[in-house]
């Protein structure tokens, strides 16, 4: 007769005892004998694993019975709250601060992140200062590790009688407040202007702005691209120029990483007529981390081709937006460059109409393609419109729609959203309350419109209310999932023309009368006229000048003033 050992599915048998002293399941009872089988309930790993700025608890690998329960703590630093939850590689809703696993009976992980605790608010405010003409075009805004905020702009001030513009960035923390500022730029009688064109934290917690300059340029040229990079507290780690004889700006710069996520330095878009194909062509131009120039390239056509803005991709190459006079179907066409990490192109196509049409940004999708905001004069209503394009990893389009009304609205900015989705900024016409108002609009992750308001500032000193012009360049997701927008106004107390920066909650709301709905519709623009130019275009491998610049930055205390602050969660 044979004896079977069969465990059950919550137990592994792990021998008999006895009369006998076999690993087998099956005896053969050949005589009298007296066996035992043993069984074990079976036993599972949960490996636990926490980001920076907080801990899980218990951590590393926790072993657990078949069925039994397991629970996992977790535990924010001062100032942080739990951001991500991840259960076997999925993210999963969490309520609170614990986890459960219930009824084990497989090996799993989980694993979360922490991000700074900041309470959905919502708040506007203007920046500017008596003693300066204008503070305005906030081309540059970028969301800083500590919550808040830091934003790049021109400045302007009174020299011999002469308006000149400088470098202005300014750091915020999460509520608008004034952390420290700087300016740069020539300063005495015989200074000219410089303009910045974009800001951004760098991974070492500093900050990198970039933007053109004709106070600091090589000999005889018009004007050079301007790097300056700052500590996290706003003094200069280094600065320099980069340019020829010509006309050399910067509209773009963003940190590129290798396969280890360290910094190998700045990708930096903009155009030159220095050099090139033929009149201005965009400029691409690779720094190391110390400002040296690794590589520079210029791309265009007989015409001209300005470059509006450039991503990193995965693949370690850069997609490319620019407008186009040389190639396409009208005056100004959107031009769409991929490079690969040898700086050779893979593909190159040209997208518009009869009308003119301008990129403001490009972004790279979680499928591998890219979305291009832009505004267009050929497709949607009256005037300029709103234009939003989805490209696969080849190029092809894959969606797009024009966002506008009866008047002329202009776009400046499109940005990703944690929700897969994407936001528009800029200004309408369409849509204002008294000459221009400013226009945000969010996008679902096909291009439809989930909200969209207008914006604007009313002055009231108690004699009289000015309801100003209001024009946005650039929008960001916070860090509690509403959005920061950068722009300018009138309306503000200097009323010369102000900074204004504006947070909202996830749903737009601003409150204090300042947000309007409107009722925009998205337009399928059905583009034809998409031409693809590879082939056409030249590449010019450039030499630009380096020069080391001497500026050491000032301060000028702003006024600050609110126009709303309404904290959203209680």
């Amino acid at each position: 007769v044979d004896l079977v050992a069969s465990p059950s599915a919550s137990s592994t048998f792990t021998g008999w005892s006895g009369d006998i002293d076999i690993s087998s399941t099956t005896v053969t009872m050949d005589a009298d004998k007296s066996i035992t089988a043993t069984f074990t309930l079976k036993t599972f790993t949960i490996t636990a694993s926490s980001g920076e700025n907080g801990t899980i608890s218990p951590s590393g690998g926790t072993t657990v019975t078949y069925g039994s329960n397991q629970v996992f703590t977790f535990t924010p630093d001062t100032g942080y709250e739990v951001n991500t939850v991840t259960i076997d590689g999925e993210a999963t809703t969490v309520t609170g601060n614990t986890y459960t696993f219930t009824n084990v009976i497989a090996d799993h992980t989980i694993d979360v992140t922490f991000r700074v605790l900041v309470d959905e608010t919502a708040w506007s405010k203007t920046y500017g200062h008596a003693d300066w003409y204008t503070e305005y075009h906030t081309y540059g805004l970028d969301v800083t590790d500590d919550g808040g905020y830091v934003f790049a702009a021109e400045n302007s001030y009174n020299v011999s009688s002469a308006i000149e513009y400088d470098f202005w960035v300014v750091r915020l923390d999460a509520q608008g407040g004034i952390l420290w500022e700087q300016g740069f730029g020539g300063m005495d009688s015989t200074a000219d202007d410089d303009y910045p064109k974009v800001v951004r934290q760098t991974s070492d917690g500093g900050f990198i702005v970039a933007g053109e300059s004709y106070s600091f340029h090589t000999g005889s040229s018009y004007c050079d691209v301007w790097v300056i990079k700052l500590t996290s507290s706003g003094g200069i780690d280094w600065q320099y120029t980069y340019g020829g004889t010509g006309y050399d700006v910067a509209h773009d710069l963003k940190e590129t990483f290798d396969d280890q996520g360290d910094s190998t330095g700045f990708l930096l878009c903009g155009y030159t007529n220095s050099s090139g194909a033929g009149g201005r062509d965009v400029w691409l131009v690779k720094l190391d981390t110390s400002g040296a120039v690794v590589q520079e390239t210029a791309l265009g056509g007989s015409s001209d081709e300005y470059g509006h803005s450039a991503e990193p991709t995965p693949d370690g190459g850069c997609i490319v937006v620019a407008d186009t006079q040389s190639f396409g179907a009208g005056s100004r066409d959107i031009w769409v460059v991929k490079l690969d990490g040898a700086n050779s192109v893979e593909w190159e196509k040209s997208f518009g109409g009869s009308g003119d049409e301008y990129p403001v940004s490009v972004v790279c999708t979680e499928d591998g393609g890219y979305v291009i905001g832009a505004y267009t004069a050929s497709f949607g209503s009256t005037g300029n419109d709103f234009w939003a394009l989805k490209l696969d990893a080849d190029g092809s389009l894959v969606w797009q729609y024009t966002y506008g009304g009866t008047g002329t609205d202009t776009a400046q900015d499109l940005a990703k959203t944690d929700d897969g989705g994407y936001i528009m900024t800029g200004w309408t016409y369409s849509f204002d309350v008294d000459s221009s108002d400013t226009w945000v609009v969010k996008l679902d992750d096909a291009g439809l419109i989930q909200w969209q308001k207008t914006y604007n500032v009313t002055y009231d000193n108690g004699d009289y209310t000015w309801s100003g012009s209001e024009y946005a360049y650039r929008v960001v997701q916070a860090a509690d999932g509403g959005y920061v927008v950068a722009g300018e106004s009138d309306a503000g107390d200097e009323r010369n023309g102000d900074v204004w920066i504006f947070k909202v909650d996830s749903t737009g709301a601003l409150g204090c009368d300042m947000d309007t709905d409107t009722y925009a519709s998205e337009d399928d623009t059905a583009v034809v006229a998409v031409t693809d130019t590879s082939g056409e275009s030249s590449m010019v491998t450039t030499a630009a000048v380096v020069n080391a610049t001497t500026c050491t930055g000032y301060n000028a205390t702003p006024d600050v003033s609110t126009q709303c602050e309404i904290p959203e969660t209680p």
